[in-house]
Formats: structure tokens, C-alpha cells, sequence
């Protein structure tokens, strides 16, 4: 699953806007589509716009397998 995010422009990245499509994150943020794109594909620092856009992709499959996990101290507790 991929999302996409406008992000403060400092070290914390503090979401802003946060959309399921590049497409949804233009609309949203007022942005146009083609200057998200490449400011995404640059990895642009946003201090001159005020705002970072970056994609994060999740994996489905690994985040599954780690919350279904048993952690040790619940097997420990078990036995």
C-alpha cells in the first residue's frame, strides 16, 4: 500500500495532508499534479514551498506476520 503526505519541512515531518493517491494529495494540498510528482521524485527539502511531499510504500504483508507474532514475554508467561 502506498501513501502520500505533505509533511512540515523541518526535522520532525509532521503530516499535513495525507492521501491515498498522488492525485488525492494535489487536490487536497492545492498543489498541481505534475509539481508533487517531480517534487516527490527530486525528494525536494520543501523550505522554499513550505511543504514536503514524500511516499511511503507499507508493506500489508510483513506488518500482518509482525502483529500477529507472539512477543517473548507472552510465551513466557504461558508456559
Amino acid at each position: 500500500m502506498k501513501l502520500y503526505m505533505g509533511v512540515t519541512p523541518d526535522k520532525y515531518e509532521l503530516p499535513i495532508f495525507v492521501a491515498d493517491s498522488l492525485k488525492e494529495l494535489s487536490k487536497i494540498s492545492g498543489f498541481d499534479y505534475d509539481s508533487v510528482r517531480h517534487l516527490i521524485s527530486k525528494r525536494s527539502s520543501g523550505k522554499n514551498k513550505g511543504i514536503k511531499f514524500i511516499k511511503i510504500t507499507i508493506d500489508e504483508e510483513k506488518e500482518w506476520k509482525r502483529q500477529t507474532k507472539k512477543s517473548p514475554a507472552a510465551t513466557k508467561q504461558q508456559d
